[in-house]
């Protein structure tokens, strides 16, 4: 997950310092549909599974009622509850948060620049 907030971050910078200001919205619009298709698939794949828990008797049996669509409506209810806790660590903060994790590791890593080297 760091290699890929790295990514980000990097991918950022880049924007930013090229200067196409409409590149951050678009990522950040990519950022956002990946997140809802990611949100939507845990949803299906949570409720079928507490559904499917709940008819070989290893969850309570509430979770195997249905709708005349054969929809786990009790299922999806849960796991919708569960999901949305996700999604209160989004903030402003959190931004702020992630850089400063990223500027720390970098200062990990040797720096190489020729005015530091001993001739």
């Amino acid at each position: 997950m760091l290699v890929l907030m790295n990514a980000v971050f990097s991918l950022r910078s880049g924007i930013t310092l090229v200067g196409i200001k409409v590149l951050n919205h678009v990522l950040n619009a990519m950022i956002l549909l990946f997140t809802i298709s990611s949100t939507n698939s845990d949803l299906y794949i949570g409720s079928r599974t507490l559904y499917g828990l709940a008819v070989e008797r290893k969850a309570p049996f509430i979770f195997t009622k249905v709708d005349k669509r054969g929809l786990p409506w009790v299922a999806v209810l849960v796991v919708s509850l569960f999901t949305t806790l996700t999604f209160l660590n989004v903030q402003s903060s959190s931004a702020t948060g992630e850089h400063h994790s990223i500027s720390e590791n970098t200062t990990l890593t040797p720096n190489y620049d020729q005015s530091s080297r001993m001739e």
